[in-house]
């Protein structure tokens, strides 16, 4: 009898964090207002994206040509990381229907993974290039003061992450 109790009491548990764990998770793929490449949405961060975007090109000093060329090179490169995004993101879904599969095929498994990397290697090719032409088309000193308003705006993250997180960086706490 106390078996069966306990059988019950351990499945109604389970239960009860199933159905809540699912009841405050969001779906995978829905976006947050202002964050991601959503239309409309600001492409990620707080603040109004648009001024801080104005702001660098004054500090750069960009001539309206760069602009133009950084514009078109933003833009293309938005709309190619879109494209493997949502391809790697159907990927690793098929991947994960198959191993959820009875009967796993590997060769099919394999061949997803290949893919995967694949993509994976496409989207850091697309960044690379990007990377590139942004310094074909800055001046030197323009690309050192982008990268060190860069180097700054990720040293800015990692302590609003760490004053987050304690005193430590997680990879520390045991």
């Amino acid at each position: 009898m106390k078996t069966n109790f306990r059988k019950a009491a351990w499945l109604a548990i389970a239960l009860v964090f199933f159905l809540s764990s699912a009841l405050y998770a969001a779906p995978y793929n829905e976006r947050r207002p202002g964050r991601g490449y959503d239309e409309g949405a600001s492409g990620g961060g707080y603040g109004d994206k648009g001024e801080k975007l104005e702001q660098l090109k004054e500090e750069l000093g960009l001539t309206p040509e760069q602009e133009a060329k950084l514009k078109a090179d933003r833009e293309e490169f938005k709309a190619k990381n879109i494209e493997l995004t949502e391809k790697l993101r159907a990927k690793r879904d098929e991947l994960k229907n198959e191993l959820e599969k009875a009967e796993l095929d590997t060769a099919k498994v394999y061949t997803i993974i290949s893919d995967i990397e694949r993509l994976t290697g496409e989207k850091l090719r697309n960044r690379v290039n990007k990377i590139i032409s942004m310094k074909s088309t800055l001046t030197p000193e323009q690309f050192e003061k982008l990268q060190a308003k860069m180097r700054q705006k990720i040293e800015k993250r990692m302590e609003q992450k760490h004053r987050r997180d304690g005193d430590k960086p997680r990879f520390w706490q045991r």
